[in-house]
Protein backbone atom coordinates (compact mmCIF):
# COMPACT_ATOMS: atom_id res chain seq x y z
CA UNK A 1 0.00 0.00 0.00
CA UNK A 2 1.12 3.23 -0.37
CA UNK A 3 2.03 6.02 2.18
CA UNK A 4 -0.98 7.89 1.78
CA UNK A 5 -2.83 5.01 2.82
CA UNK A 6 -1.27 4.28 5.85
CA UNK A 7 -1.78 7.96 6.93
CA UNK A 8 -5.10 7.30 6.55
CA UNK A 9 -5.68 4.46 8.22
CA UNK A 10 -3.32 4.96 11.13
CA UNK A 11 -1.80 8.52 11.03
CA UNK A 12 1.53 6.36 10.94
CA UNK A 13 4.20 7.31 7.86
CA UNK A 14 5.94 4.44 6.01
CA UNK A 15 8.87 5.27 7.70
CA UNK A 16 7.50 5.46 11.23
CA UNK A 17 6.27 2.19 12.57
CA UNK A 18 6.08 2.25 16.38
CA UNK A 19 6.30 -1.39 16.88
CA UNK A 20 4.09 -1.38 19.80
CA UNK A 21 2.36 1.57 21.67
CA UNK A 22 -1.21 1.77 20.81
CA UNK A 23 -0.66 -0.96 18.73
CA UNK A 24 -0.58 -3.48 20.82
CA UNK A 25 -5.03 -2.20 21.34
CA UNK A 26 -5.00 -2.43 17.78
CA UNK A 27 -3.91 -6.43 18.24
CA UNK A 28 -6.13 -6.75 20.91
CA UNK A 29 -9.07 -5.36 18.79
CA UNK A 30 -7.94 -7.71 16.12
CA UNK A 31 -7.71 -10.44 18.17
CA UNK A 32 -11.22 -10.21 19.29
CA UNK A 33 -12.78 -9.40 15.83
CA UNK A 34 -11.34 -12.54 15.13
CA UNK A 35 -12.69 -14.73 17.90
CA UNK A 36 -16.03 -13.00 17.52
CA UNK A 37 -16.58 -13.16 13.75
CA UNK A 38 -14.36 -16.89 12.83
CA UNK A 39 -15.85 -18.13 16.10
CA UNK A 40 -19.60 -17.82 14.63
CA UNK A 41 -18.38 -18.21 11.14
CA UNK A 42 -17.11 -21.93 12.12
CA UNK A 43 -19.55 -22.77 14.56
CA UNK A 44 -23.03 -21.79 12.97
CA UNK A 45 -22.92 -25.88 11.83
CA UNK A 46 -23.09 -27.38 14.53
CA UNK A 47 -25.01 -24.98 16.40
CA UNK A 48 -27.89 -24.27 14.20
CA UNK A 49 -27.66 -26.88 11.24
CA UNK A 50 -29.89 -29.31 13.61
CA UNK A 51 -32.65 -27.06 14.97
CA UNK A 52 -32.99 -24.82 11.56
CA UNK A 53 -33.44 -28.49 9.75
CA UNK A 54 -36.14 -29.04 12.74
CA UNK A 55 -37.99 -25.62 12.24
CA UNK A 56 -37.82 -25.52 8.58
CA UNK A 57 -38.66 -28.66 7.83
CA UNK A 58 -35.31 -28.90 5.32
CA UNK A 59 -33.16 -31.25 4.31
CA UNK A 60 -29.32 -30.97 5.83
CA UNK A 61 -28.24 -29.74 1.93
CA UNK A 62 -30.61 -26.93 1.79
CA UNK A 63 -29.96 -25.56 5.38
CA UNK A 64 -26.09 -26.11 5.06
CA UNK A 65 -25.99 -24.05 2.23
CA UNK A 66 -26.66 -21.19 4.35
CA UNK A 67 -23.21 -22.02 6.32
CA UNK A 68 -21.79 -22.16 3.47
CA UNK A 69 -22.93 -18.93 1.44
CA UNK A 70 -21.53 -17.04 4.58
CA UNK A 71 -18.15 -17.64 4.60
CA UNK A 72 -17.79 -17.38 0.98
CA UNK A 73 -19.39 -14.01 0.56
CA UNK A 74 -16.88 -12.85 3.21
CA UNK A 75 -14.14 -14.09 1.35
CA UNK A 76 -15.82 -12.41 -2.19
CA UNK A 77 -15.79 -9.36 -0.26
CA UNK A 78 -12.12 -8.90 -0.15
CA UNK A 79 -11.68 -6.76 -3.49
CA UNK A 80 -14.49 -4.46 -1.94
CA UNK A 81 -12.98 -4.02 1.13
CA UNK A 82 -9.82 -3.21 -0.22
CA UNK A 83 -11.06 -0.43 -2.34
CA UNK A 84 -13.14 0.66 1.07
CA UNK A 85 -10.26 0.43 3.39
CA UNK A 86 -7.89 2.40 0.97
CA UNK A 87 -10.13 5.27 0.58
CA UNK A 88 -11.68 5.53 4.47
CA UNK A 89 -9.94 3.54 6.05
CA UNK A 90 -9.67 0.82 8.53
CA UNK A 91 -11.87 2.66 11.73
CA UNK A 92 -14.71 3.28 9.31
CA UNK A 93 -14.94 0.13 7.01
CA UNK A 94 -14.75 -2.24 10.49
CA UNK A 95 -17.81 0.39 12.05
CA UNK A 96 -19.68 -0.30 8.92
CA UNK A 97 -19.33 -3.69 8.74
CA UNK A 98 -19.94 -5.02 11.96
CA UNK A 99 -23.29 -2.89 11.72
CA UNK A 100 -24.03 -4.33 8.62
CA UNK A 101 -23.20 -7.96 9.52
CA UNK A 102 -24.83 -7.36 12.90
CA UNK A 103 -28.36 -5.80 11.05
CA UNK A 104 -28.29 -9.18 8.80
CA UNK A 105 -28.33 -11.60 12.06
CA UNK A 106 -31.14 -9.04 13.65
CA UNK A 107 -33.11 -9.33 10.88
CA UNK A 108 -32.87 -13.10 10.16
CA UNK A 109 -35.24 -12.69 13.52
CA UNK A 110 -37.97 -11.93 12.12
CA UNK A 111 -38.68 -14.53 9.44
CA UNK A 112 -37.74 -18.26 9.62
CA UNK A 113 -37.17 -19.18 6.30
CA UNK A 114 -34.73 -21.06 4.15
CA UNK A 115 -34.30 -17.78 1.40
CA UNK A 116 -34.53 -14.97 3.85
CA UNK A 117 -31.34 -16.60 5.98
CA UNK A 118 -29.78 -17.05 2.47
CA UNK A 119 -30.40 -13.23 2.29
CA UNK A 120 -30.03 -12.37 6.00
CA UNK A 121 -27.16 -14.40 7.05
CA UNK A 122 -24.99 -15.69 4.10
CA UNK A 123 -25.18 -12.29 1.85
CA UNK A 124 -26.09 -9.37 4.37
CA UNK A 125 -23.45 -10.78 6.82
CA UNK A 126 -21.00 -12.33 4.75
CA UNK A 127 -20.59 -8.86 3.15
CA UNK A 128 -20.56 -7.17 6.54
CA UNK A 129 -17.84 -9.72 7.76
CA UNK A 130 -15.44 -9.38 4.73
CA UNK A 131 -15.62 -5.52 5.54
CA UNK A 132 -14.31 -6.37 9.01
CA UNK A 133 -11.92 -8.74 8.03
CA UNK A 134 -9.69 -7.34 5.91
CA UNK A 135 -8.91 -4.17 8.19
CA UNK A 136 -8.80 -6.47 10.88
CA UNK A 137 -5.66 -7.97 9.25
CA UNK A 138 -4.21 -4.63 7.57
CA UNK A 139 -4.33 -2.56 10.40
CA UNK A 140 -1.94 -4.63 13.10
CA UNK A 141 0.84 -4.19 9.78
CA UNK A 142 0.66 -0.30 10.02
CA UNK A 143 1.76 -0.49 13.61
CA UNK A 144 4.38 -3.15 13.51
CA UNK A 145 7.49 -3.89 11.36
CA UNK A 146 10.05 -5.58 12.98
CA UNK A 147 7.67 -7.21 15.61
CA UNK A 148 4.97 -7.78 12.66
CA UNK A 149 4.69 -11.74 12.55
CA UNK A 150 4.79 -12.03 16.16
CA UNK A 151 1.63 -9.39 16.51
CA UNK A 152 -0.05 -10.77 13.75
CA UNK A 153 0.58 -14.20 15.37
CA UNK A 154 -1.26 -13.35 18.47
CA UNK A 155 -4.35 -11.06 16.55
CA UNK A 156 -5.44 -14.50 14.32
CA UNK A 157 -5.27 -16.67 17.83
CA UNK A 158 -8.82 -15.23 18.15
CA UNK A 159 -10.20 -17.33 15.43
CA UNK A 160 -8.52 -20.50 16.77
CA UNK A 161 -9.85 -19.67 20.40
CA UNK A 162 -13.56 -18.44 18.74
CA UNK A 163 -14.20 -21.63 17.01
CA UNK A 164 -13.51 -23.74 19.80
CA UNK A 165 -15.57 -21.41 22.79
CA UNK A 166 -18.70 -20.60 20.30
CA UNK A 167 -19.40 -24.53 19.88
CA UNK A 168 -18.84 -24.96 23.56
CA UNK A 169 -21.19 -22.27 24.32
CA UNK A 170 -24.30 -21.47 21.94
CA UNK A 171 -25.86 -25.19 22.52
CA UNK A 172 -26.15 -24.61 26.03
CA UNK A 173 -27.49 -21.63 25.64
CA UNK A 174 -29.99 -22.14 22.95
CA UNK A 175 -30.74 -25.44 25.16
CA UNK A 176 -31.55 -22.93 27.89
CA UNK A 177 -34.95 -22.77 29.56
CA UNK A 178 -35.10 -19.17 28.91
CA UNK A 179 -36.83 -17.26 25.87
CA UNK A 180 -33.52 -18.41 23.96
CA UNK A 181 -34.50 -20.92 21.48
CA UNK A 182 -32.01 -20.94 18.06
CA UNK A 183 -33.52 -17.33 16.97
CA UNK A 184 -32.88 -16.29 19.99
CA UNK A 185 -29.73 -17.39 19.71
CA UNK A 186 -29.52 -15.52 16.26
CA UNK A 187 -30.40 -12.17 17.72
CA UNK A 188 -27.52 -12.96 21.03
CA UNK A 189 -25.24 -13.24 18.30
CA UNK A 190 -26.14 -10.11 16.40
CA UNK A 191 -25.27 -8.12 19.97
CA UNK A 192 -21.98 -10.13 19.62
CA UNK A 193 -20.86 -9.04 16.26
CA UNK A 194 -22.64 -5.41 16.84
CA UNK A 195 -19.59 -5.18 19.32
CA UNK A 196 -16.92 -5.50 17.28
CA UNK A 197 -17.51 -1.84 16.51
CA UNK A 198 -15.88 -1.08 19.82
CA UNK A 199 -12.90 -3.07 18.54
CA UNK A 200 -13.09 -1.29 15.18
CA UNK A 201 -13.13 2.42 16.90
CA UNK A 202 -9.83 1.55 18.52
CA UNK A 203 -8.73 1.63 15.39
CA UNK A 204 -8.04 5.39 15.26
CA UNK A 205 -5.83 7.26 13.45
CA UNK A 206 -3.14 8.91 15.81
CA UNK A 207 -3.88 12.37 15.04
CA UNK A 208 -7.56 12.44 15.50
CA UNK A 209 -6.95 10.15 19.19
CA UNK A 210 -4.40 13.48 19.76
CA UNK A 211 -7.36 16.33 19.03
CA UNK A 212 -9.84 13.97 21.08
CA UNK A 213 -8.16 14.07 24.19
CA UNK A 214 -7.14 18.04 23.50
CA UNK A 215 -10.99 18.49 23.04
CA UNK A 216 -11.88 16.25 26.18
CA UNK A 217 -9.24 17.96 28.11
CA UNK A 218 -10.82 21.65 27.34
CA UNK A 219 -14.71 21.24 27.69
CA UNK A 220 -13.91 19.76 30.84
CA UNK A 221 -11.96 22.44 32.19
CA UNK A 222 -15.11 24.70 30.92
CA UNK A 223 -17.14 23.09 33.36
CA UNK A 224 -14.67 22.89 35.96
CA UNK A 225 -16.23 26.33 37.79
CA UNK A 226 -19.81 24.46 38.14
CA UNK A 227 -18.34 21.92 40.30
CA UNK A 228 -19.06 24.00 43.20
CA UNK A 229 -18.09 22.92 46.43
CA UNK A 230 -18.71 18.80 45.59
CA UNK A 231 -15.62 16.70 46.51
CA UNK A 232 -17.07 14.39 44.32
CA UNK A 233 -17.35 16.30 41.10
CA UNK A 234 -13.64 17.95 41.22
CA UNK A 235 -12.58 14.51 41.29
CA UNK A 236 -14.67 13.81 38.34
CA UNK A 237 -12.86 16.94 36.76
CA UNK A 238 -9.87 16.27 37.92
CA UNK A 239 -10.38 12.83 36.93
CA UNK A 240 -11.18 13.13 33.37
CA UNK A 241 -8.64 16.18 32.98
CA UNK A 242 -5.67 13.76 33.82
CA UNK A 243 -6.49 11.34 32.18
CA UNK A 244 -7.24 12.79 28.38
CA UNK A 245 -4.22 14.93 29.44
CA UNK A 246 -2.22 12.50 29.81
CA UNK A 247 -3.05 11.26 26.50
CA UNK A 248 -2.40 14.65 24.75
CA UNK A 249 1.26 14.63 26.64
CA UNK A 250 2.12 10.98 25.83
CA UNK A 251 1.40 11.41 22.36
CA UNK A 252 2.99 14.31 21.43
CA UNK A 253 6.38 13.18 20.37
CA UNK A 254 4.70 10.38 18.01
CA UNK A 255 2.71 13.47 16.59
CA UNK A 256 5.99 15.32 15.71
CA UNK A 257 7.60 12.64 14.15
CA UNK A 258 4.26 12.18 12.10
CA UNK A 259 4.30 15.61 11.02
CA UNK A 260 7.66 16.90 10.74
CA UNK A 261 10.20 13.16 10.65
CA UNK A 262 12.23 11.86 13.31
CA UNK A 263 15.26 13.65 11.94
CA UNK A 264 13.95 16.92 12.95
CA UNK A 265 12.32 15.65 15.97
CA UNK A 266 14.59 17.58 18.28
CA UNK A 267 14.26 20.31 16.62
CA UNK A 268 10.63 20.60 16.55
CA UNK A 269 10.40 19.61 19.91
CA UNK A 270 12.91 22.18 20.91
CA UNK A 271 10.39 25.12 19.78
CA UNK A 272 7.45 23.29 20.98
CA UNK A 273 8.91 23.63 24.49
CA UNK A 274 9.42 27.18 23.92
CA UNK A 275 6.32 28.19 23.12
CA UNK A 276 4.83 26.24 26.02
CA UNK A 277 7.31 28.14 28.59
CA UNK A 278 6.13 31.06 26.84
CA UNK A 279 2.53 30.28 27.72
CA UNK A 280 3.54 29.50 30.96
CA UNK A 281 5.06 32.72 31.66
CA UNK A 282 2.11 34.89 30.58
CA UNK A 283 -0.39 32.64 31.53
CA UNK A 284 0.42 32.38 35.61
CA UNK A 285 -0.11 36.36 35.98
CA UNK A 286 -2.65 36.33 33.88
CA UNK A 287 -5.14 33.96 35.62
CA UNK A 288 -3.75 36.07 39.03
CA UNK A 289 -4.91 39.09 37.83
CA UNK A 290 -7.89 38.23 36.18
CA UNK A 291 -8.93 36.45 39.26
CA UNK A 292 -8.30 39.79 41.26
CA UNK A 293 -10.71 42.42 38.96
CA UNK A 294 -13.09 39.63 39.10
CA UNK A 295 -13.27 38.86 43.06
CA UNK A 296 -16.28 40.46 43.52
CA UNK A 297 -18.15 37.62 41.48
CA UNK A 298 -19.47 34.85 42.81
CA UNK A 299 -17.52 32.73 40.51
CA UNK A 300 -14.51 34.88 40.26
CA UNK A 301 -12.40 31.89 38.82
CA UNK A 302 -15.62 30.97 35.98
CA UNK A 303 -13.54 33.56 33.26
CA UNK A 304 -10.07 31.79 33.61
CA UNK A 305 -11.37 28.25 33.16
CA UNK A 306 -13.42 29.26 30.36
CA UNK A 307 -11.04 31.02 28.64
CA UNK A 308 -8.41 28.53 28.65
CA UNK A 309 -10.21 25.16 28.64
CA UNK A 310 -11.78 27.15 25.65
CA UNK A 311 -8.08 27.66 24.22
CA UNK A 312 -7.43 23.84 25.09
CA UNK A 313 -10.50 23.01 23.27
CA UNK A 314 -9.61 25.31 19.85
CA UNK A 315 -5.89 23.86 19.97
CA UNK A 316 -7.78 20.62 19.42
CA UNK A 317 -10.05 21.63 16.72
CA UNK A 318 -7.31 23.63 14.57
CA UNK A 319 -5.02 20.20 14.31
CA UNK A 320 -8.20 18.73 12.29
CA UNK A 321 -7.18 20.84 9.14
CA UNK A 322 -3.57 19.33 9.21
CA UNK A 323 -4.69 16.28 6.99
CA UNK A 324 -6.57 19.09 4.54
CA UNK A 325 -3.50 20.60 4.81
CA UNK A 326 -1.60 17.48 4.16
CA UNK A 327 -3.70 16.55 0.77
CA UNK A 328 -3.34 20.02 -0.19
CA UNK A 329 0.53 19.85 -0.37
CA UNK A 330 0.41 16.12 -2.02
CA UNK A 331 -1.84 17.20 -4.27
CA UNK A 332 0.69 20.58 -5.90
CA UNK A 333 4.03 18.53 -5.48
CA UNK A 334 1.76 15.69 -7.53
CA UNK A 335 0.85 18.95 -9.71
CA UNK A 336 4.78 20.35 -9.65
CA UNK A 337 6.06 17.03 -10.54
CA UNK A 338 3.88 16.68 -13.86
CA UNK A 339 4.92 19.85 -14.75
CA UNK A 340 8.44 18.95 -14.10
CA UNK A 341 7.77 15.91 -16.56
CA UNK A 342 6.13 17.72 -19.38
CA UNK A 343 8.82 20.42 -19.52
CA UNK A 344 11.73 17.87 -19.75
CA UNK A 345 9.70 15.81 -22.54
CA UNK A 346 9.30 19.26 -24.17
CA UNK A 347 12.93 20.26 -23.57
CA UNK A 348 13.60 17.01 -25.10
CA UNK A 349 11.77 16.97 -27.96
CA UNK A 350 13.44 20.60 -28.98
CA UNK A 351 16.92 19.13 -28.84
CA UNK A 352 15.71 16.08 -31.12
CA UNK A 353 16.55 16.83 -35.09
CA UNK A 354 13.94 17.14 -37.58
CA UNK A 355 14.31 13.84 -38.75
CA UNK A 356 14.73 11.77 -35.34
CA UNK A 357 11.25 13.83 -34.23
CA UNK A 358 9.41 12.85 -37.45
CA UNK A 359 10.46 9.49 -36.71
CA UNK A 360 9.43 9.29 -33.00
CA UNK A 361 6.36 10.72 -34.37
Amino acid sequence: MTSGTQNKNTGASGSNVPDGGWGWIIVLSSFMIHFIMDGITYSMGDVFLRPMMDNLNKTRGPVSTIFGILPAITLATGPIATIFTNTYGCRKVTIVGSCLAAFGFLISYLWANIWFYYLSIGIIGGIGFGLIYLPAIVSVGFYFERKRSFAMGIAVCGSGLGTLAFPAIMPYIISAPLWFDYEGALLLEAAIVFICVIFGAFMVNRLTLYNTTLIIAGISTMFAPFCNSSVATHMIYASLFGFFSGGYVGLTSIIIVDLVGVDKLSDAFGVLLLFQGIAVAIGTPVVGSMRDNLSDLARPYLWPYLIFGGSILLSGLILFAIPILKRRQERQQKLTKHQLQMGVLSFSKQDLSAPEQQQQI
